[in-house]
Parts: C-alpha cells; sequence; structure tokens
C-alpha cells in the first residue's frame, strides 16, 4: 500500500494518500513507517502540527532511522523554523556520520542564511561521501548560484539531472539557471519535464509560466496557466494574466469570466 501512497502524493491526491496512510496505520500502528506515511499525507494537507506530530511518532518507534529526522526537518523548515531543522539534521548526522540528506539540508538552510561559508564546508564534507550524488550536486549548484557563478551552477545541475534524469529538484534547479542566464527555451525544457513529474506544484508552474512568457509560447501559457488556476483557483496574477491573454486572442467571453473572478476576489 505504501506505492499508492506515494503515487497519490506525486499526483497532488493528498485526501487520498492520508485515507490510505491512516488505513494501514490502523492496521499496524507499531511500525514506525506507517506513521512517517501517515505524516507526509497530513503535511501535504497544510496540517502541519498534526504532521509534526505523526514524524515524531515515527521517530519515537525507530529512533536509529536517520531519514525521520531528516523529514521532520524538512518539514520544519517549511514552518519557516530554520534553527529548529538545523537541529533535527545535526541529530540525523550524530545517528550516521555519512548521512548525505542531512549534509544536502543544512547546505540549503545555510545558503537560505547566506552564511555562504559554512555552505561551502559542509559541500566539502558531503564530496567525501559522494561527490557525484545528485542531490550533492543539485546543493553545490545552489551555493553557486549564490555566489553569482552562473554557470558553474548551471553545470552542476546538468550533472545532477543526468545522474538522476527524474529528480523534480534537479530539472527546476537546471530550468531556473537557464532562466538566469537569458536561455527560455532550454529553461522551458527542462520546467516542462519537471511539471510531468510532479504535476501538482503550483510553484513550479509559476515559473514555467515566467519561461513560456519570455520564450512568447502562447499557446503552451494557456495551458500552463490553466493547469496552475485548477491548482490555485485565487491566483490573481494567474487570472490578470489569463484574462489578457484572452483579449490578445479576441476570447471576449474568457476574458469576461477571468475579470469577473478577479472583481470577486477583490471587490475594492
Amino acid at each position: 500500500m505504501s506505492d499508492h501512497i506515494l503515487a497519490a502524493l506525486r499526483s497532488g491526491q493528498a485526501a487520498e494518500a492520508l485515507s490510505l496512510a491512516e488505513a494501514q496505520l490502523a492496521e499496524q500502528p507499531e511500525l514506525a513507517e506507517n506513521h512517517y506515511w501517515q505524516a507526509l499525507a497530513l503535511q501535504s494537507l497544510g496540517r502541519k502540527d498534526e504532521a509534526l506530530a505523526a514524524i515524531d511518532a515515527a521517530i519515537a518507534r525507530a529512533p536509529e532511522r536517520g531519514d525521520f529526522p531528516m523529514t521532520r526537518s524538512v518539514m520544519l523548515l517549511g514552518a519557516g523554523d530554520p534553527v529548529q531543522a538545523q537541529s533535527g539534521l545535526m541529530d540525523a548526522l550524530a545517528l550516521n556520520p555519512n548521512y548525505l540528506p542531512a549534509y544536502v539540508g543544512l547546505i540549503h538552510i545555510a545558503v537560505g542564511q547566506n552564511n555562504l561559508a559554512e555552505a561551502a564546508r559542509l559541500v566539502r564534507l558531503a564530496e567525501r561521501v559522494d561527490a557525484e550524488d545528485a542531490d550533492v550536486l543539485i546543493a553545490y549548484g545552489s551555493l553557486l548560484q549564490a555566489q553569482g557563478d552562473a554557470d558553474g551552477a548551471l553545470a552542476k545541475y546538468t550533472r545532477a539531472s543526468e545522474r538522476n534524469p527524474d529528480s523534480v529538484l534537479a530539472l527546476s534547479s537546471l530550468g531556473n539557471a537557464y532562466l538566469q542566464k537569458g536561455m527560455p527555451s532550454f529553461a522551458v525544457q527542462a520546467l516542462n519535464r519537471a511539471s510531468s513529474l510532479s504535476p501538482a506544484q503550483p510553484g513550479l508552474l509559476r515559473t514555467l509560466i515566467t519561461a513560456l512568457l519570455a520564450e512568447n509560447d502562447l499557446a503552451a501559457l494557456g495551458s500552463a496557466l490553466d493547469r496552475l488556476l485548477v491548482l490555485v483557483a485565487d491566483d490573481r496574477n494567474a487570472l490578470q494574466l489569463r484574462m489578457q491573454l484572452h483579449l490578445h486572442q479576441n476570447d471576449l467571453a474568457g476574458a469576461l469570466v477571468d475579470g469577473e473572478s478577479l472583481r470577486m476576489l477583490a471587490p475594492d
């Protein structure tokens, strides 16, 4: 059943994932893995406190698992608590000094805090474990990008996508790097691939829309806007852009529908 939960999460069906996870948990509440899947599903639904309680239950049942503290740290990062996230990642490294995901998470936190010297130190440590790991390459690329080395970042992201062609993070990072370099056609290719692998990520679609605008691909732009508005119906920027696109295509009826939606969202 875990495969079905993972498939539901990847396709954006978080409610279905939670239903499956809770059914599995009811059958075997003693298994740490079942609490882990429940935590992921709750996190996808935005129920952050419940998700943290569930991952804490998983950690309590399997304290030797380094990936559970890692997951908890990612959740804390999403909740805007980098200090606690760092603490959890350090706990994961204490369990396993060669645990690459913990190094990767710490690198991203350091880059986010603009602590580039610390990020560089962590990159060196991660490279001692596996310099060719796709996630290490992505983290290194994020450091290079923060240092203003767009070419170096692009090379790392390209290598990461070669190592793991199905890595959404590698492909989205590659797309962003191509956008930064003013190469929208290459950005669209990478972002389209990433979006096909993870169709329920609004942020990914927004970046793809930016690339399509730069490429002036209006047909694909309309499709991407439609997909985004299915996920986030009250995205005002997307509604306004789609209304302008309808007007450009002389589709007054479509423009009026989007204009009315905007008026209802912001009547003042």
